[in-house]
């Protein structure tokens, strides 16, 4: 959570910055404070203070408050290892997991569970309905929309990964009420991807973003699953943002077949055997 907030800072409106500060000066403190104490102490409005829980994926104070009470504290030396021309390839090895270690540690304290809930209903509600599940992503995000494909395929899913921006389009250009799109992006701002999610809410698809608060894709999403990275992340071979929207995907897939019937899982474990039985081995 205080990762979360640390990485979106400067994004927030002035108003919602001061609300800001005060979760970092003291988290504890935070938590056991009214919204008309927050909005007394930052000098806004109360509205403002939805805003910004809104703002970070939560429902709203509350749901914000329980996930900052739950956050285990978070290693502060993880972040800023940005690799450069002077590194050893010991100490390439050693930044890389680093940021792998702090972009997980966003994620864990970041990571909304209403959000988790609402976005493993919707793509198990597509399941028990028939309806199709569309994966975008391009460059590095390509790599976990195949990846989610495959995942969802196996599950039983009618399940596409689309990866340029004009199947996107096309894909969801043609989407139902009741289908659903994920999409990946790391800035949340590809102009491709921001297309085909306009295409399919004009279609009544239900849209669930992972990628990073306060962007236009997060906005433009029905559910939005926050995965911030730092901003020097973005050069490690984009291990800050693909590992978590690999990580944040196992979420949902877990929480998806928790919610699918015994029948459903005994037959996933079925096609899984045939699929192990197709192999050959030397």
């Amino acid at each position: 959570m205080l990762d979360e907030l640390t990485l979106t800072l400067d994004k927030l409106s002035p108003a919602e910055q001061r609300v800001a500060h005060l979760v970092l000066k003291d988290p504890q403190h935070f938590t056991r404070m009214s919204m008309a104490e927050i909005a007394r102490e930052c000098l806004v409005s109360q509205p403002t203070v939805v805003r910004f829980c809104k703002g970070l994926g939560y429902e709203g104070l509350t749901d914000l408050r329980e996930n900052l009470a739950s956050s285990p504290p978070i290693d502060w030396h993880l972040t800023h290892t940005t690799v450069d021309t002077t590194d050893t390839s010991e100490n390439v090895a050693s930044k890389v997991v680093n940021e792998s270690i702090s972009a997980l540690i966003a994620l864990r304290s970041g990571v909304s569970k209403t959000s988790v809930e609402q976005a493993s209903c919707a793509l198990a509600h597509t399941h028990t309905e028939g309806r199709s599940v569309g994966f975008y992503g391009c460059g590095y995000s390509s790599v976990v929309a195949r990846d989610a494909d495959m995942r969802f395929s196996r599950l039983g899913f009618n399940s596409v990964a689309c990866t340029d921006g004009y199947a996107q389009v096309v894909h969801a250009a043609s989407r139902k009420p009741d289908d659903v799109v994920v999409v990946i992006s790391a800035s949340g701002r590809t102009k491709e991807l921001l297309d085909a999610v306009d295409a399919a809410n004009q279609h009544s698809a239900t849209v669930i973003a992972l990628t990073c608060s306060s962007s236009p894709l997060a906005n433009m999403a029905a559910i939005h699953v926050a995965t911030n990275h730092q901003k020097n992340m973005a050069q490690s071979f984009a291990t800050g943002s693909r590992l978590p929207h690999l990580v944040a995907m196992d979420i949902l897939a877990a929480a998806v077949s928790s919610k699918l019937d015994s029948a459903v899982l005994r037959a996933h474990q079925e096609r899984a055997q045939r699929l192990l039985s197709y192999r050959r081995y030397a």
